[in-house]
């Protein structure tokens, strides 16, 4: 029986790196996977990206996530299951067992 705090893996399946989002660096991918599957904690501009704090996303960025900032967001937009983006639901996914 599967725990009330686990995601179905079908749930994750349209989240591609395809077509224009081939140019977000695979490491990258790796953490936004760790967060979305796993729920690790990703870094700092990733949690700005994910909770739509611009500041905090453009701050953080290194030369290389700068310029993709836009694609970031069209991804998690296009790609990403809402229940994982924003600052609730970011907080929420992280710790299920701590928000009712």
């Amino acid at each position: 029986m599967a725990n009330a705090n686990e995601v179905h893996a079908s749930v994750f399946e349209h989240m591609t790196f395809d077509g224009e989002y081939e140019a977000i660096p695979e490491r990258m991918r790796d953490a936004i996977m760790n967060y979305a599957v796993r729920r690790f904690e990703p870094g700092s501009f990733l949690q700005g990206v994910i909770c739509n704090d611009l500041k905090k996303a453009v701050c953080n960025a290194d030369a290389e996530n700068l310029p993709l900032i836009k694609l970031y967001v069209l991804w998690f937009h296009n790609c990403c299951p809402a229940f994982l983006v924003g600052r609730e639901n970011y907080i929420r996914h992280l710790n299920p067992t701590k928000v009712s």
